[in-house]
Protein backbone atom coordinates (compact mmCIF):
# COMPACT_ATOMS: atom_id res chain seq x y z
CA UNK A 1 0.00 0.00 0.00
CA UNK A 2 2.95 2.59 1.28
CA UNK A 3 4.50 1.87 -2.40
CA UNK A 4 1.72 2.80 -4.21
CA UNK A 5 0.23 5.49 -2.56
CA UNK A 6 4.28 7.04 -3.47
CA UNK A 7 3.47 6.14 -6.68
CA UNK A 8 0.43 8.05 -6.87
CA UNK A 9 1.70 10.84 -4.93
CA UNK A 10 5.00 11.48 -7.37
CA UNK A 11 2.57 10.83 -10.64
CA UNK A 12 0.53 13.98 -9.33
CA UNK A 13 3.74 15.69 -8.89
CA UNK A 14 5.38 14.59 -11.97
CA UNK A 15 2.46 16.04 -13.44
CA UNK A 16 2.27 19.43 -11.51
CA UNK A 17 5.84 20.14 -12.48
CA UNK A 18 5.35 18.95 -16.05
CA UNK A 19 2.96 21.74 -15.93
CA UNK A 20 4.95 24.03 -14.32
CA UNK A 21 7.76 23.82 -16.46
CA UNK A 22 5.36 24.45 -19.73
CA UNK A 23 4.11 27.68 -17.81
CA UNK A 24 7.63 28.70 -17.09
CA UNK A 25 8.73 28.07 -20.91
CA UNK A 26 5.81 29.34 -22.51
CA UNK A 27 6.17 32.74 -20.27
CA UNK A 28 10.22 32.87 -21.19
CA UNK A 29 9.18 33.11 -24.48
CA UNK A 30 6.36 35.06 -24.89
CA UNK A 31 8.62 37.40 -22.43
CA UNK A 32 11.35 37.48 -24.31
CA UNK A 33 10.18 36.93 -27.84
CA UNK A 34 6.62 38.05 -28.42
CA UNK A 35 6.42 40.61 -25.79
CA UNK A 36 9.47 42.91 -27.07
CA UNK A 37 7.97 42.28 -30.56
CA UNK A 38 4.69 43.66 -29.57
CA UNK A 39 5.90 46.73 -27.25
CA UNK A 40 8.77 48.39 -29.74
CA UNK A 41 6.64 47.39 -33.20
CA UNK A 42 5.64 51.45 -33.71
CA UNK A 43 8.99 52.52 -32.81
CA UNK A 44 11.12 50.06 -34.62
CA UNK A 45 8.75 51.28 -37.75
CA UNK A 46 9.07 54.81 -36.81
CA UNK A 47 12.48 54.35 -36.96
CA UNK A 48 13.30 52.60 -40.03
CA UNK A 49 11.00 55.41 -41.81
CA UNK A 50 13.69 57.87 -40.39
CA UNK A 51 16.87 55.74 -41.09
CA UNK A 52 16.62 53.78 -44.07
CA UNK A 53 15.99 57.03 -46.21
CA UNK A 54 19.17 59.24 -44.35
CA UNK A 55 21.25 55.96 -45.02
CA UNK A 56 20.50 54.84 -48.38
CA UNK A 57 23.76 56.20 -49.78
CA UNK A 58 26.05 55.30 -46.79
CA UNK A 59 27.05 56.58 -43.81
CA UNK A 60 29.30 59.43 -42.80
CA UNK A 61 29.93 60.80 -39.70
CA UNK A 62 30.49 64.62 -40.43
CA UNK A 63 26.69 64.29 -42.04
CA UNK A 64 24.61 61.72 -39.89
CA UNK A 65 26.12 61.28 -36.59
CA UNK A 66 24.19 64.40 -35.01
CA UNK A 67 20.81 63.23 -36.42
CA UNK A 68 21.63 59.75 -35.32
CA UNK A 69 22.28 61.60 -31.74
CA UNK A 70 19.14 63.58 -31.88
CA UNK A 71 17.20 60.23 -33.01
CA UNK A 72 18.74 57.72 -30.08
CA UNK A 73 17.67 60.97 -27.34
CA UNK A 74 14.19 61.30 -28.77
CA UNK A 75 13.45 57.35 -29.00
CA UNK A 76 15.92 56.30 -25.88
CA UNK A 77 17.65 53.89 -27.63
CA UNK A 78 20.95 53.07 -28.91
CA UNK A 79 22.18 52.52 -32.74
CA UNK A 80 25.17 51.11 -34.00
CA UNK A 81 26.29 51.19 -38.14
CA UNK A 82 28.05 48.53 -39.54
CA UNK A 83 29.27 48.40 -43.52
CA UNK A 84 30.81 45.55 -45.38
CA UNK A 85 31.33 42.28 -43.73
CA UNK A 86 30.13 43.69 -40.56
CA UNK A 87 32.60 46.52 -40.12
CA UNK A 88 31.49 48.86 -37.54
CA UNK A 89 31.46 52.16 -38.58
CA UNK A 90 29.36 54.07 -35.62
CA UNK A 91 28.21 53.37 -31.97
CA UNK A 92 26.63 55.01 -29.25
CA UNK A 93 28.77 56.51 -26.51
CA UNK A 94 27.92 53.93 -23.68
CA UNK A 95 26.60 51.16 -26.23
CA UNK A 96 25.90 48.01 -24.12
CA UNK A 97 25.50 45.36 -27.07
CA UNK A 98 28.89 46.58 -28.37
CA UNK A 99 29.85 42.87 -27.54
CA UNK A 100 27.02 41.70 -29.81
CA UNK A 101 27.96 44.14 -32.92
CA UNK A 102 31.84 42.70 -32.56
CA UNK A 103 30.86 39.29 -32.88
CA UNK A 104 29.55 39.12 -36.39
CA UNK A 105 29.30 35.34 -36.56
CA UNK A 106 27.06 35.16 -34.00
CA UNK A 107 24.94 37.75 -34.93
CA UNK A 108 24.74 36.91 -38.88
CA UNK A 109 23.65 33.42 -37.74
CA UNK A 110 21.16 33.76 -34.63
CA UNK A 111 19.69 37.20 -35.05
CA UNK A 112 19.59 37.87 -38.91
CA UNK A 113 16.08 39.93 -38.24
CA UNK A 114 15.20 40.50 -34.50
CA UNK A 115 18.31 40.30 -31.87
CA UNK A 116 17.34 38.91 -28.98
CA UNK A 117 18.60 40.65 -25.63
CA UNK A 118 22.35 41.69 -24.91
CA UNK A 119 22.91 43.07 -21.58
CA UNK A 120 19.57 44.11 -21.07
CA UNK A 121 18.33 45.33 -24.59
CA UNK A 122 16.66 43.96 -27.42
CA UNK A 123 18.44 44.19 -30.52
CA UNK A 124 16.26 44.97 -34.49
CA UNK A 125 18.20 45.04 -37.23
CA UNK A 126 17.12 47.44 -39.84
CA UNK A 127 18.77 47.01 -43.14
CA UNK A 128 19.30 50.43 -45.24
CA UNK A 129 21.76 49.36 -48.23
CA UNK A 130 22.60 46.46 -50.11
CA UNK A 131 25.54 46.77 -47.67
CA UNK A 132 24.72 48.56 -44.34
CA UNK A 133 22.83 47.48 -41.66
CA UNK A 134 21.66 49.67 -38.70
CA UNK A 135 21.58 47.70 -35.11
CA UNK A 136 18.70 49.47 -33.02
CA UNK A 137 19.22 48.68 -29.48
CA UNK A 138 16.40 49.02 -27.30
CA UNK A 139 16.26 49.55 -23.25
CA UNK A 140 14.77 46.30 -21.20
CA UNK A 141 16.30 46.63 -18.21
CA UNK A 142 12.68 47.35 -16.74
CA UNK A 143 11.00 44.36 -17.85
CA UNK A 144 14.02 42.18 -16.85
CA UNK A 145 12.82 43.53 -13.31
CA UNK A 146 9.19 42.74 -13.73
CA UNK A 147 10.41 39.64 -15.77
CA UNK A 148 12.86 37.95 -12.45
CA UNK A 149 10.06 39.32 -9.96
CA UNK A 150 7.24 37.81 -11.85
CA UNK A 151 9.57 34.51 -11.92
CA UNK A 152 10.57 34.39 -8.73
CA UNK A 153 6.76 34.94 -7.49
CA UNK A 154 6.10 32.01 -9.78
CA UNK A 155 8.52 30.11 -8.86
CA UNK A 156 7.45 30.48 -4.91
CA UNK A 157 3.89 30.06 -6.03
CA UNK A 158 4.65 26.50 -7.69
CA UNK A 159 6.37 25.68 -4.78
CA UNK A 160 3.40 26.16 -2.25
CA UNK A 161 1.52 24.38 -5.33
CA UNK A 162 3.71 20.72 -4.61
CA UNK A 163 3.69 21.09 -0.92
CA UNK A 164 -0.16 21.99 -1.12
CA UNK A 165 -0.65 18.52 -3.85
CA UNK A 166 1.14 16.24 -1.50
CA UNK A 167 -0.73 17.05 1.49
CA UNK A 168 -3.70 17.13 -0.13
CA UNK A 169 -2.97 13.81 -2.48
CA UNK A 170 -1.79 12.02 1.01
CA UNK A 171 -4.94 12.71 2.34
CA UNK A 172 -6.94 12.16 -0.77
CA UNK A 173 -4.91 8.90 -0.34
CA UNK A 174 -5.38 8.23 3.31
CA UNK A 175 -8.80 8.07 2.57
CA UNK A 176 -9.49 5.83 -0.58
CA UNK A 177 -6.69 3.10 0.68
CA UNK A 178 -8.84 3.19 4.36
CA UNK A 179 -11.87 2.37 2.11
CA UNK A 180 -9.23 -0.19 -0.20
CA UNK A 181 -8.45 -1.91 3.24
CA UNK A 182 -12.14 -2.30 4.28
CA UNK A 183 -13.15 -3.69 0.88
CA UNK A 184 -10.16 -6.03 1.43
CA UNK A 185 -11.45 -7.36 4.63
CA UNK A 186 -14.82 -7.73 3.64
CA UNK A 187 -13.92 -9.77 0.28
CA UNK A 188 -11.79 -11.57 2.51
CA UNK A 189 -14.82 -13.14 4.70
CA UNK A 190 -16.77 -13.99 0.87
CA UNK A 191 -16.05 -17.62 0.60
CA UNK A 192 -18.86 -20.27 -0.28
CA UNK A 193 -20.60 -20.47 2.96
CA UNK A 194 -21.17 -16.34 3.04
CA UNK A 195 -21.91 -16.09 -0.55
CA UNK A 196 -24.49 -13.83 0.39
CA UNK A 197 -22.14 -10.79 1.60
CA UNK A 198 -21.96 -8.04 -0.76
CA UNK A 199 -19.40 -5.04 -0.84
CA UNK A 200 -21.42 -1.63 0.60
CA UNK A 201 -21.45 0.71 -2.25
CA UNK A 202 -23.31 3.57 -0.12
CA UNK A 203 -20.33 4.70 1.86
CA UNK A 204 -17.92 4.45 -0.85
CA UNK A 205 -16.41 7.19 -3.14
CA UNK A 206 -17.39 7.77 -6.58
CA UNK A 207 -13.92 6.64 -7.56
CA UNK A 208 -14.17 3.29 -6.14
CA UNK A 209 -18.26 2.93 -6.71
CA UNK A 210 -17.78 1.49 -10.27
CA UNK A 211 -15.22 -0.98 -9.00
CA UNK A 212 -17.34 -2.39 -5.82
CA UNK A 213 -20.50 -2.68 -8.75
CA UNK A 214 -18.49 -4.36 -10.44
CA UNK A 215 -17.35 -6.98 -7.53
CA UNK A 216 -21.08 -7.28 -6.36
CA UNK A 217 -22.35 -8.19 -9.96
CA UNK A 218 -19.25 -10.56 -9.98
CA UNK A 219 -20.09 -12.10 -6.64
CA UNK A 220 -23.51 -12.38 -7.56
CA UNK A 221 -23.14 -14.20 -10.96
CA UNK A 222 -20.54 -16.85 -8.44
CA UNK A 223 -23.48 -16.68 -6.16
CA UNK A 224 -26.18 -17.68 -8.67
CA UNK A 225 -23.71 -20.41 -10.21
CA UNK A 226 -22.94 -22.17 -6.87
CA UNK A 227 -26.76 -22.43 -6.20
CA UNK A 228 -27.45 -23.69 -9.37
CA UNK A 229 -24.67 -26.43 -9.41
CA UNK A 230 -25.61 -27.12 -5.65
CA UNK A 231 -29.26 -27.55 -6.61
CA UNK A 232 -28.17 -29.43 -9.46
CA UNK A 233 -26.10 -31.79 -7.49
CA UNK A 234 -28.99 -32.58 -5.14
CA UNK A 235 -31.56 -32.87 -7.81
CA UNK A 236 -28.93 -35.23 -9.62
CA UNK A 237 -28.87 -37.36 -6.79
CA UNK A 238 -32.70 -37.25 -5.58
CA UNK A 239 -33.11 -38.25 -9.34
CA UNK A 240 -30.47 -41.52 -8.89
CA UNK A 241 -31.56 -42.22 -5.48
CA UNK A 242 -35.16 -43.87 -6.55
CA UNK A 243 -33.82 -46.55 -9.47
CA UNK A 244 -31.24 -47.29 -7.40
CA UNK A 245 -32.68 -48.17 -4.05
CA UNK A 246 -35.48 -49.55 -6.60
CA UNK A 247 -33.07 -52.14 -8.04
CA UNK A 248 -31.13 -52.77 -4.26
CA UNK A 249 -34.26 -54.27 -3.19
CA UNK A 250 -35.16 -55.88 -5.98
CA UNK A 251 -31.95 -57.29 -5.67
CA UNK A 252 -31.89 -58.11 -2.10
CA UNK A 253 -35.00 -59.57 -2.39
CA UNK A 254 -33.96 -62.24 -5.39
CA UNK A 255 -30.84 -62.80 -3.47
CA UNK A 256 -32.96 -64.09 -0.10
CA UNK A 257 -35.71 -66.10 -1.70
CA UNK A 258 -37.14 -64.32 -4.77
CA UNK A 259 -34.70 -67.14 -7.10
CA UNK A 260 -37.32 -69.60 -6.73
CA UNK A 261 -40.61 -67.86 -7.35
CA UNK A 262 -40.78 -67.20 -11.01
CA UNK A 263 -43.63 -64.73 -10.80
CA UNK A 264 -41.21 -62.79 -7.88
CA UNK A 265 -38.56 -63.03 -10.58
CA UNK A 266 -40.11 -61.56 -13.46
CA UNK A 267 -41.62 -58.49 -11.59
CA UNK A 268 -38.06 -58.03 -10.00
CA UNK A 269 -36.65 -58.09 -13.62
CA UNK A 270 -39.13 -56.05 -15.27
CA UNK A 271 -38.87 -53.81 -12.62
CA UNK A 272 -34.73 -53.42 -12.46
CA UNK A 273 -35.12 -53.06 -16.03
CA UNK A 274 -36.82 -50.46 -16.30
CA UNK A 275 -34.53 -48.49 -13.54
CA UNK A 276 -31.93 -49.15 -15.41
CA UNK A 277 -33.40 -47.44 -18.50
CA UNK A 278 -34.19 -44.90 -16.36
CA UNK A 279 -31.16 -44.18 -15.07
CA UNK A 280 -29.30 -45.08 -18.51
CA UNK A 281 -31.92 -41.93 -20.10
CA UNK A 282 -30.98 -39.27 -16.87
CA UNK A 283 -27.31 -40.58 -17.17
CA UNK A 284 -27.29 -39.76 -21.44
CA UNK A 285 -29.26 -36.34 -20.69
CA UNK A 286 -26.72 -35.26 -17.92
CA UNK A 287 -23.47 -36.01 -20.01
CA UNK A 288 -25.33 -33.85 -22.80
CA UNK A 289 -25.52 -30.96 -20.69
CA UNK A 290 -22.37 -31.40 -19.05
CA UNK A 291 -20.58 -31.57 -22.59
CA UNK A 292 -22.46 -27.96 -23.60
CA UNK A 293 -21.73 -26.45 -20.18
CA UNK A 294 -17.86 -27.68 -21.00
CA UNK A 295 -18.47 -25.82 -24.63
CA UNK A 296 -17.24 -29.52 -26.00
CA UNK A 297 -20.69 -30.22 -27.52
CA UNK A 298 -20.70 -31.01 -31.51
CA UNK A 299 -23.22 -30.05 -33.78
CA UNK A 300 -23.16 -30.75 -37.95
CA UNK A 301 -24.70 -28.01 -39.12
CA UNK A 302 -26.06 -28.10 -42.58
CA UNK A 303 -29.02 -27.50 -44.75
CA UNK A 304 -32.16 -29.24 -43.53
CA UNK A 305 -35.45 -29.83 -45.09
CA UNK A 306 -37.73 -29.28 -42.19
CA UNK A 307 -41.07 -30.30 -44.28
CA UNK A 308 -39.24 -33.53 -44.77
CA UNK A 309 -38.66 -33.84 -40.91
CA UNK A 310 -41.39 -32.74 -39.51
CA UNK A 311 -43.92 -35.42 -41.92
CA UNK A 312 -41.17 -38.10 -41.16
CA UNK A 313 -41.69 -37.82 -37.29
CA UNK A 314 -45.32 -37.40 -37.85
CA UNK A 315 -45.97 -40.78 -39.31
CA UNK A 316 -43.29 -42.48 -36.78
CA UNK A 317 -45.71 -41.26 -33.92
CA UNK A 318 -48.93 -42.10 -35.66
CA UNK A 319 -47.18 -45.60 -35.65
CA UNK A 320 -46.28 -45.83 -32.14
CA UNK A 321 -49.11 -43.70 -30.33
CA UNK A 322 -52.91 -44.99 -31.01
CA UNK A 323 -54.39 -43.19 -27.73
CA UNK A 324 -54.68 -39.86 -29.12
CA UNK A 325 -55.30 -38.05 -32.16
CA UNK A 326 -52.62 -36.85 -33.87
CA UNK A 327 -52.90 -34.37 -36.84
CA UNK A 328 -50.21 -32.10 -39.08
CA UNK A 329 -50.37 -28.83 -41.13
CA UNK A 330 -46.99 -29.07 -42.86
CA UNK A 331 -45.95 -26.25 -45.25
CA UNK A 332 -43.78 -26.99 -48.10
CA UNK A 333 -40.73 -26.07 -48.91
CA UNK A 334 -39.47 -25.42 -45.28
CA UNK A 335 -35.27 -25.08 -45.18
CA UNK A 336 -33.04 -24.53 -42.39
CA UNK A 337 -29.26 -24.55 -41.89
CA UNK A 338 -29.52 -26.83 -38.66
CA UNK A 339 -27.84 -29.99 -37.22
CA UNK A 340 -30.83 -32.16 -38.40
CA UNK A 341 -31.04 -34.82 -35.47
CA UNK A 342 -30.40 -32.44 -32.69
CA UNK A 343 -34.00 -30.66 -34.30
CA UNK A 344 -35.60 -33.76 -34.38
CA UNK A 345 -34.51 -34.45 -30.78
CA UNK A 346 -36.55 -31.15 -29.60
CA UNK A 347 -39.25 -32.23 -31.68
CA UNK A 348 -39.33 -35.62 -30.13
CA UNK A 349 -39.05 -33.97 -26.70
CA UNK A 350 -42.07 -31.54 -27.28
CA UNK A 351 -44.10 -34.38 -28.64
CA UNK A 352 -43.57 -36.60 -26.49
CA UNK A 353 -44.43 -34.22 -22.60
CA UNK A 354 -47.75 -33.44 -25.10
CA UNK A 355 -48.42 -37.21 -25.27
CA UNK A 356 -47.58 -37.56 -21.82
CA UNK A 357 -49.41 -35.12 -20.57
CA UNK A 358 -52.99 -35.03 -22.88
CA UNK A 359 -55.37 -37.24 -21.90
CA UNK A 360 -56.35 -40.44 -24.25
CA UNK A 361 -58.36 -39.64 -26.85
CA UNK A 362 -57.35 -35.80 -26.70
CA UNK A 363 -55.78 -34.09 -29.83
CA UNK A 364 -52.18 -33.58 -30.57
CA UNK A 365 -50.82 -31.14 -33.11
CA UNK A 366 -47.51 -30.73 -35.12
CA UNK A 367 -47.81 -27.69 -37.48
CA UNK A 368 -44.56 -26.39 -39.59
CA UNK A 369 -44.62 -23.21 -41.22
CA UNK A 370 -43.02 -19.99 -42.47
CA UNK A 371 -43.20 -16.42 -40.85
CA UNK A 372 -41.14 -13.73 -41.87
CA UNK A 373 -36.99 -14.50 -41.64
CA UNK A 374 -38.03 -18.03 -39.55
CA UNK A 375 -39.12 -21.23 -39.77
CA UNK A 376 -41.96 -22.12 -36.84
CA UNK A 377 -42.67 -25.32 -35.90
CA UNK A 378 -45.29 -25.51 -33.14
CA UNK A 379 -46.69 -28.82 -31.20
CA UNK A 380 -49.90 -28.49 -29.30
CA UNK A 381 -51.95 -30.26 -27.35
CA UNK A 382 -55.60 -30.72 -25.50
CA UNK A 383 -53.67 -31.47 -22.09
CA UNK A 384 -53.35 -30.58 -18.43
CA UNK A 385 -52.03 -27.60 -19.27
CA UNK A 386 -49.51 -25.50 -17.38
CA UNK A 387 -49.81 -22.57 -14.87
CA UNK A 388 -48.88 -19.14 -15.94
CA UNK A 389 -46.69 -18.79 -12.66
CA UNK A 390 -44.70 -21.52 -13.53
CA UNK A 391 -44.48 -21.03 -17.27
CA UNK A 392 -40.60 -19.24 -16.74
CA UNK A 393 -39.24 -22.07 -14.48
CA UNK A 394 -40.26 -25.09 -17.07
CA UNK A 395 -36.69 -24.63 -19.08
CA UNK A 396 -34.92 -25.16 -15.64
CA UNK A 397 -33.06 -28.50 -14.73
CA UNK A 398 -34.68 -30.76 -13.05
CA UNK A 399 -38.14 -28.25 -12.53
CA UNK A 400 -41.67 -30.24 -13.31
CA UNK A 401 -44.91 -28.71 -12.65
CA UNK A 402 -47.11 -30.08 -9.30
CA UNK A 403 -49.07 -31.80 -11.57
CA UNK A 404 -46.38 -33.55 -13.88
CA UNK A 405 -44.89 -34.77 -10.82
CA UNK A 406 -47.85 -37.09 -9.93
CA UNK A 407 -49.06 -37.01 -13.33
CA UNK A 408 -45.89 -39.02 -15.22
CA UNK A 409 -43.08 -41.29 -13.59
CA UNK A 410 -39.66 -41.43 -14.66
CA UNK A 411 -39.61 -37.56 -15.98
CA UNK A 412 -36.47 -36.52 -14.78
CA UNK A 413 -37.63 -32.72 -15.82
CA UNK A 414 -34.49 -32.02 -18.34
CA UNK A 415 -36.35 -32.72 -21.70
CA UNK A 416 -37.19 -28.81 -21.79
CA UNK A 417 -33.53 -28.04 -20.63
CA UNK A 418 -32.15 -29.57 -22.91
CA UNK A 419 -34.61 -28.78 -25.99
CA UNK A 420 -33.71 -24.75 -24.92
CA UNK A 421 -30.13 -25.77 -25.38
CA UNK A 422 -30.36 -26.76 -28.61
CA UNK A 423 -32.98 -23.99 -30.01
CA UNK A 424 -30.18 -21.61 -28.27
CA UNK A 425 -26.74 -23.29 -30.30
CA UNK A 426 -29.16 -22.64 -33.69
CA UNK A 427 -30.02 -18.98 -32.41
CA UNK A 428 -33.55 -19.60 -32.31
CA UNK A 429 -36.00 -19.77 -29.97
CA UNK A 430 -38.87 -21.21 -27.94
CA UNK A 431 -42.21 -19.84 -26.96
CA UNK A 432 -45.12 -20.95 -24.89
CA UNK A 433 -48.66 -20.53 -24.89
CA UNK A 434 -51.28 -22.82 -21.67
CA UNK A 435 -53.91 -22.65 -20.51
CA UNK A 436 -55.02 -25.35 -17.11
CA UNK A 437 -56.70 -27.66 -18.36
CA UNK A 438 -56.77 -26.43 -21.71
CA UNK A 439 -53.77 -27.44 -23.17
CA UNK A 440 -50.39 -26.20 -24.25
CA UNK A 441 -48.16 -25.10 -27.53
CA UNK A 442 -44.65 -24.79 -27.84
CA UNK A 443 -43.32 -22.82 -30.76
CA UNK A 444 -39.75 -23.28 -32.16
CA UNK A 445 -38.59 -20.24 -33.94
CA UNK A 446 -35.47 -21.22 -36.21
CA UNK A 447 -33.67 -18.75 -38.71
CA UNK A 448 -34.76 -19.81 -41.99
CA UNK A 449 -32.21 -19.84 -44.99
CA UNK A 450 -33.06 -19.34 -48.76
CA UNK A 451 -31.43 -21.79 -51.21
Amino acid sequence: MNSLKTKIIKSYLGLYIAVCMIIVFGLFFAYFSVAPKLLYAKDTRELQSKIVPMLKDGYSYQEHHLQLQTIEHVYDVQIAIYMDEYRLVRESEELLGAKFVQNKMLVKKLFPSYLLMNDGFYIKTISFSATGSALIFFPIQRYMTIFFVLIWSLLATMTAGAVLIMFLSNATNRRIFRQIESLDGTIKMINAENLALRLDEKTIDDELRALVSTINQMIDGLQNSYLRQKRFVSDVSHELRTPISVIAGYADMLQRWGKNDDEVMEEALCAIDGETKSMADLVEKLLFLARHDNKTLQYEFRRVSVTDLLKEIYQETLLVDNAHIIEQDIQDDLFCRADENRIKEVIRILLDNALKYTPEGKLVRIVGYREGRYIKIAVADEGIGIAAEEIEHIFDRFYRTDKARNHVKGDHGLGLSIAQTIINDHRGKIQVTSRLGEGSTFTIMLPANRF
